[in-house]
């Protein structure tokens, strides 16, 4: 029983060396979840539009955008904190969940691209006024 004891416990040992051998920046990053963001874009309504509403909606849309940026900072700089950890080397599991956070951060960072207008689109005023060229 004694030797069954022993040998258990040196299979085991390596798996806890394995275990304890990642650093805890890299740790950090396995564990990385993206953040949730309070930030509530403005709105207006549909109706007669007044000065008082442009300003407030103005002021409401600078809340906003501050509020992204500050919360974007932050996603900046989860994101050089996983690419400052691979110094520490990693392992391709590591390596994979690690990207796919980075991949979810880049999703967030990147403006959103809208596809091109072609130079004839924008030389027809239906497009602006919602009548054919002519009439």
């Amino acid at each position: 029983m004694k030797i069954l004891t022993i040998s258990y416990c040196l299979l085991l040992l390596p798996l806890t060396v394995i275990a304890q051998d990642v650093h805890p920046d890299v740790q950090v990053a396995l564990d990385w979840k993206l953040p949730a963001h309070d930030c509530e874009p403005p709105t207006v309504k549909q109706s007669h539009v007044t000065s008082g509403q442009e300003r407030k909606y103005k002021k409401a849309a600078q809340k906003y955008e501050k509020c992204m940026n500050k919360y974007k900072s932050g996603l900046v700089e989860d994101q050089k904190k996983m690419m400052g950890s691979a110094v520490h080397g990693l392992t391709q599991d590591q390596a994979d969940i690690i990207m796919s956070n980075m991949k979810a951060i880049q999703k967030i960072l990147q403006p959103e691209i809208l596809p091109p207008v072609s130079a004839v689109e924008l030389d027809d005023p239906s497009l602006f006024y919602g009548t054919q060229r002519g009439h």
